[in-house]
């Protein structure tokens, strides 16, 4: 390929990882398995440099546990939670995870999550959970999430802007600005950013995504939600 102009060269790369992972996609079967062991996310890594010492996580939506093994690891006493039987098994079998008496996994859907039977938590991180819960469970759950927090807990998590598109089905929550702004009245908002940009999700699905990437230190003690 030296003598091919740069331009083409790149174009040829890309088609090629993207046939590669086409074909891995069929070989496995599921998405997930390109999932594992990938690094943690770099929000989470931007929220740690503000926390002091370990304490208790959950992670909603956990997945394969990237971001979990990497809490376990970091001597954080981590809650893995996801509604996907397989993830936790691929999970709970990894080889990297340094002290498995840290991890506990359950598996559960948020809007069937019995929040009174998990404790205290110093973080709550929320990939991309809190967008595939039902939209008339949502503000529920949100609330159960705030009261799960102790005071001067973080949330890190993103939420799903309305400009995004190449999801179907109608169990997704869609937020403007302002309505994510408006979850936090109870928390120091430390970090906040929109990004809009097209990308290849790892399902191979092709989305406009749009997101608002949080990370939040709460303030007060938050009231029960009826």
């Amino acid at each position: 390929m030296q003598n091919v102009p740069m331009r083409i060269r790149s174009l040829l790369i890309c088609l090629l990882t993207f046939t590669a992972s086409l074909s891995m996609l069929h070989g496995h079967g599921k998405w997930w398995k390109q999932e594992l062991y990938l690094p943690p996310s770099s929000l989470l890594l931007h929220a740690l440099r503000w926390c002091e010492g370990e304490g208790v996580a959950l992670d909603l939506g956990c997945g394969v546990g990237n971001d979990t093994v990497f809490l376990v690891n970091q001597g954080w006493r981590v809650w893995a939670i996801d509604s996907h039987s397989k993830s936790l098994q691929l999970l709970n079998s990894r080889g990297d995870i340094e002290a498995p008496y840290r991890l506990t996994t359950l598996k559960c859907s948020l809007e069937s999550l019995h929040w009174k039977k998990l404790p205290p938590a110093q973080l709550i991180v929320a990939d991309h959970a809190l967008a595939f819960c039902r939209p008339d469970r949502f503000m529920r759950i949100w609330r159960n999430l705030c009261n799960q927090l102790v005071v001067g807990g973080r949330f890190v998590g993103q939420f799903y802007g309305v400009n995004f598109r190449g999801l179907n089905g109608s169990s997704v929550v869609f937020l403007n600005c302002d309505q994510v702004i408006s979850l936090f009245d109870d928390f120091e908002i430390e970090f906040f950013d929109e990004v809009e940009k097209d990308e290849w999700w790892t399902n191979s699905s092709f989305v406009h995504c749009h997101v608002f990437k949080v990370i939040a230190r709460k303030k007060c003690r938050s009231f029960e939600f009826p």
